[in-house]
Formats: structure tokens, C-alpha cells, sequence
């Protein structure tokens, strides 16, 4: 199928994005699960999590692609997916692969032009050891510079000059990693999961929502299918 290059530009909101990729779904003959998510978009427009499949459920592989774990990113994944859909789908040998295509991992933040979702975790820093998960509690000695509790002219000022005072006790990454070594450097780039405002979350459990759990599990499994489950509802 070709098309204009007027349709292969970034949609500017996730409802037309959405539309367009579950248009395209329905053209490549796909077919599409559709995960209804709690909260509401940036416009009061219902938010989803589709997955489009296409190919032999006993196809030796699977290839499975995501869109919107950082949830502003969803624009450009968004089109990728879409323009695959129309332009290269039916070029694929469909017996031999099988495609998972989940469009709008993190609707929240696609929606609301965020990386974060509602809970304002980063999806991308979710997939962790859940039995043993990292912990930063360095953090939290300047989770109140990084988000004050106001957002005056004076606290953002009094907090840029205690950060760069913070940064002048810690020293340039470099001179840390050469004093300490890369683990050192990592204990401190890595990121919060215990104040639930900070820059980023990494998260407190497993893709917290609006009081409910989203969850995403895929496997291979013989004979080399993908199994995969999604499962939204409450904790």
C-alpha cells in the first residue's frame, strides 16, 4: 500500500494516533485485544493498550514490538508501527513469523505528553528483581531540592543553588568514576523508587495504576510461540 507523505507525519494527539494504528490494523487484516486503562486522556478521550497480532500461533518466531513505554515517545512509535501495518506486513512470510505489536504501552503519559505514567513511574525502569529491587537512599536527601513543595521564584532559586552545591561535594562523574570506579557512579545515577514524586520513579511494585496492577508477561514457548498476558485489575 503506498500512501502520501502528509499521512506518514507524527499525529499530534494520542487519539489520532490511536485511530490511525487500529485503522491500519484492521486494513492488514491483524487481530486486535483492547485493554481499556482507568484514567482518562489529556482530552476526556477513553485510553487503551491495543495489541495487534498477525502470523501463525505456531510460528517458529515471534517478533514483539512496543510502543509508549515512556509515554511521549508514543508519537514516534506510534507511526512506526502504523506505517509498518500499511507498507510492510503483507511483504512478511506470516507462517515462519509471527508479529505482537502492543500500541500505547503507557497511554497515560502518550496522552498527557509525558515519559511517566499516572503514578509517575517510568515504565522503563519497572522491569527489575521485584524480590530484591534497588535502592537509592542517597535520593532522598535531595527529593525536596529536586521537587520542592512550591514552585515560587525563591524556592526554585534557593533549590538550584543547594543542588549545585550538592553537585560540587559529589565532583564531575568523571572524577568519580575514576576515584570509585563505575558502581559508584551507578549508585548515584540510578534512579528513586521509594518518594513518590520524584525525577524519575523507578517504581514501587510492578506497574502501579489508579489503584489497580498492569501487568505484562511474554515467554517463548514450544513450538517457539510467544505467550504472552495481560492482565489489568486490582492489586
Amino acid at each position: 500500500m503506498t500512501t502520501d507523505r502528509t499521512a506518514r507525519t507524527l499525529d499530534p494527539t494520542y487519539a489520532i494516533a490511536r485511530r490511525r494504528f487500529l485503522d491500519a490494523a484492521g486494513r492488514s487484516g491483524a487481530d486486535v485485544s483492547t485493554f481499556i486503562h482507568p484514567s482518562a486522556g489529556l482530552e476526556g478521550e477513553d485510553l487503551a493498550i491495543d495489541v495487534a497480532q498477525l502470523g501463525d500461533d505456531a510460528a517458529a518466531s515471534v517478533l514483539l514490538i512496543v510502543s509508549a513505554t515512556h509515554g511521549v515517545e508514543g508519537y514516534a512509535g506510534s507511526a512506526l508501527q502504523s506505517w509498518w501495518l500499511d507498507e510492510r506486513a503483507a511483504d512478511l512470510d506470516l507462517g515462519r513469523t509471527r508479529v505482537v505489536m502492543i500500541h500505547g504501552f503507557n497511554p497515560v503519559g502518550f496522552s498527557w505528553v509525558r515519559r511517566v505514567n499516572e503514578d509517575n513511574v517510568d515504565l522503563n525502569r519497572n522491569f527489575v528483581d521485584w524480590a530484591s529491587p534497588p535502592t537509592n537512599a542517597e535520593y532522598g536527601e535531595i527529593a525536596d531540592l529536586l521537587v520542592p513543595s512550591t514552585w515560587s521564584d525563591d524556592a526554585q532559586a534557593s533549590t538550584t543553588t543547594a543542588l549545585l552545591e550538592v553537585a560540587g561535594e559529589i565532583g564531575l562523574v568523571f572524577q568519580l568514576r575514576q576515584q570509585h570506579g563505575d558502581n559508584a557512579y551507578h549508585d548515584k545515577q540510578r534512579e528513586d523508587r521509594e518518594q513518590p514524586e520524584g525525577a524519575p520513579l523507578g517504581g514501587l511494585v510492578s506497574f502501579v495504576g489508579a489503584g489497580h496492577v498492569f501487568s505484562l508477561e511474554a515467554r517463548r514457548a514450544p513450538p517457539g510461540q510467544l505467550r504472552w498476558r495481560l492482565r489489568w485489575g486490582p492489586r
